[in-house]
């Protein structure tokens, strides 16, 4: 089993497109889109990490537990 150094950030800032698709902006400059079905959501300022899932999957969980499917654009 391979193991990544777990790699940290803060969301500097939570984005809405037209269609209210929800773009998380990391303070490195990425932004995250939010492919979950769900109404979980990661405020600006919170430190989340980032982690692996199936098939190329990649999750946003922050230190409270919240893990959130999202691709990074």
């Amino acid at each position: 089993m391979l193991f990544r150094s777990q790699i940290t950030f803060v969301i500097k800032d939570v984005l809405y497109t037209a269609r209210r698709d929800t773009i998380f902006a990391a303070e490195d400059g990425r932004l995250f889109k939010k492919t979950a079905d769900n109404n979980l959501t990661i405020k600006a300022g919170e430190r989340v990490s980032i982690e692996d899932g199936m098939f190329g999957s990649i999750f946003l969980v922050t230190e409270k537990g919240v893990r959130i499917k999202v691709k990074e654009r």
